[in-house]
């Protein structure tokens, strides 16, 4: 039995995905550190916040928040905007601005 060939082909298989896969990733990096969240809107189903200096799709609200948040419904209906509107899943309804991130609630360090 030759075992090498299976390695082979996972291997050559992996190269092929990180090529394809690592320049998407990349730009995106790139493209998220170029863009300033520009204002936050506290709502009760999940906070809002615009995101300027990105190209707006799912993708985008997603890598912003890693993860924690989508594109807005507001946003899909308001064509040609300048800025990007994210909004916080239902679950993870408040944005922690110095994280980036939503979170299930916004707790402060005291001293």
């Amino acid at each position: 039995r030759n075992v090498q060939a299976p390695m082979d082909f996972v291997w050559i298989l992996t190269v092929l995905l990180l090529e394809v896969a690592l320049p998407y990733d990349v730009y995106a990096l790139l493209n998220f550190e170029r863009s300033s969240i520009a204002a936050i809107t506290r709502l009760n189903n999940g906070d809002t916040f615009q995101a300027k200096g990105v190209e707006c799709d799912y993708d985008t609200c997603v890598g912003l928040s890693s993860g924690t948040a989508a594109i807005s419904q507001y946003h899909r209906s308001e064509q040609g905007r300048e800025a990007c509107v994210c909004q916080c899943h239902s679950h993870l309804p408040a944005f922690r601005e110095d994280l980036q991130i939503c979170v299930d609630d916004i707790r402060g360090r005291f001293t």
